[in-house]
């Protein structure tokens, strides 16, 4: 085992050209749980046979979208590791939000779930389109931007009948809930996925980051404005422990999406994702007990 925790992390080092933040004491873990996960995710697809891809058309689709999050947090993990905190906040809110969509559509009804996700991006799409035209002011924007515009049109109604034939060939298989859409706020998700207090006290403030609201700046305003060099001082490294425990977070949530493929799939629960996360859970424990969070 602790060859292929040592192996985990020189080839995440080689692979990124990076070396592991020394100061970062659950950097190589993570790196080597992070490994774990997907090592799992692949032995759980490489299980399926023909014929289960025939009963869940969708399942290569799902699969992608959690090597997705797999880049992400690689990414996150790469950011804290060159010292790049808030960046990693970044990522590690898209990692989240991807791996509650994911969660989301593997808890029932995957199929009819991931049709309605294609769709939506279909119909969201012509309609930035239309809205895009209707910027256009001067005759010299419509000259720039029209031919451009006729082009995504053009793609999108591509798109539109691609995913409509993919649709109309599944039905003739299984039995596709068409009325079916996706909940537009993102809150919805966590709440059907079991996860509202994280949307309200680990998404919501990782927003902080993506949106640039004030919660950093009212904060360093209060310090600077004190006097107290060792409370500046103080936020600063909270600031960077805030950072690498949300990225522990988003691993923490990619965990619970390979075990939910994994016993989805592979039909089968495995012990070592299931230690993995409770060893994240442990952890982030011991992180907040360290501040006081």
């Amino acid at each position: 085992m602790k060859k292929m925790q040592n192996s985990a992390v020189k080839e995440f080092e080689q692979y990124h050209q990076i070396k592991i933040l020394q100061n970062w004491k659950n950097a190589e873990r993570c790196v080597e749980i992070l490994a774990i996960f997907h090592k799992k995710l692949r032995f759980a697809m490489g299980q399926l046979q023909e014929d289960d891809f025939h009963k869940n058309p969708t399942v290569a689709i799902v699969f992608q979208l959690i090597n997705r999050i797999y880049e992400q947090i690689n990414g996150g993990i790469s950011c804290i590791c060159t010292k790049n905190h808030a960046s990693s906040e970044v990522l590690s809110r898209t990692a989240i939000e991807s791996s509650v969509n994911v969660l989301f559509f593997l808890k029932d009804e995957t199929d009819s779930k991931v049709f309605s996700w294609l769709k939506k991006y279909i119909d969201e799409d012509m309609e930035h389109i239309s809205d895009w035209e209707k910027s256009l002011t001067t005759q010299e924007e419509k000259d720039v931007h029209l031919p451009r515009i006729q082009t995504r049109r053009m793609l999108n109604e591509y798109k539109k009948d691609f995913v409509q034939e993919y649709i109309e060939q599944v039905k003739n298989i299984l039995n596709i809930d068409e009325n079916f859409f996706l909940p537009k706020k993102i809150l919805k998700r966590f709440q059907e996925v079991g996860h509202e207090t994280t949307y309200h006290t680990v998404y919501t403030r990782l927003s902080a980051t993506t949106h640039l609201n004030a919660e950093d700046t009212i904060s360093y305003m209060m310090a600077k404005i004190s006097g107290n060099k060792e409370l500046e001082l103080q936020i600063g490294l909270e600031a960077s422990a805030f950072s690498e425990f949300m990225q522990i977070y988003a691993l923490f949530f990619y965990g619970k999406v390979v075990e939910q493929f994994y016993f989805k799939y592979a039909t089968q629960t495995d012990h070592e994702i299931a230690q993995s996360i409770d060893e994240l859970l442990s952890i982030m424990n011991s992180i907040g007990a360290e501040w006081d969070w």
